[in-house]
Order: C-alpha cells, then structure tokens, then sequence
C-alpha cells in the first residue's frame, strides 16, 4: 500500500496499482453500505434482504479477486467465502 501512495504519478505501473487499490475502497465500503442499510425487521426470507445480501458479497469477492491479481496486497489470503461484515484482509 505504501508503495502504491508514494508512486511517481507518471509512472503508468504505479497509476494502475492506485486505480486497483480505489476499486477494490470502493467496492468494499459499497457492500459495506449496502449491508448497513438492510432493516432488521424485514426478516430473512426477504428478497431485498437476500438480494443486498448477495450483491454485497459478490462485491467483495470482486475485491479480494482485484486485491490477489497483483494490486500489490502482498501474501492476502482473504477467502472469498469470508462475511463483508468480518472485515476481511484486504
């Protein structure tokens, strides 16, 4: 990560490690939000309810897949498996 900020903006490696880096901020906290915005009486078998819930985790499966394609997340052994709300390694 500290590689990525401190880059050389003309350096076009390094443009692409921060734009993956923002993807993968923007897809977390979007399942995040989406997540949070669930209300608790709709109860489990709701459709909305299983329709944020799926979307918020293929999200953050498009994350830890962005985060293990060499975005420059290091040795992450996040699994794709792993709840939004646990606040997986990436």
């Amino acid at each position: 990560m500290y590689d990525a900020v401190g880059c050389d903006c003309d350096d076009t490696k390094c443009n692409e490690t921060l734009r993956d880096a923002q993807k993968m901020f923007l897809l977390k906290r979007s399942a995040e939000y989406g997540l949070k915005g669930l209300d608790s009486t709709q109860g489990p078998d709701s459709l909305i309810l299983q329709s944020v819930v799926q979307d918020s985790q293929s999200k953050y499966n498009k994350a830890l897949e962005l985060c293990r394609t060499g975005c420059g997340c290091g040795s992450s052994t996040g699994s794709a498996t792993t709840s939004s709300t646990s606040g997986g390694s990436y």
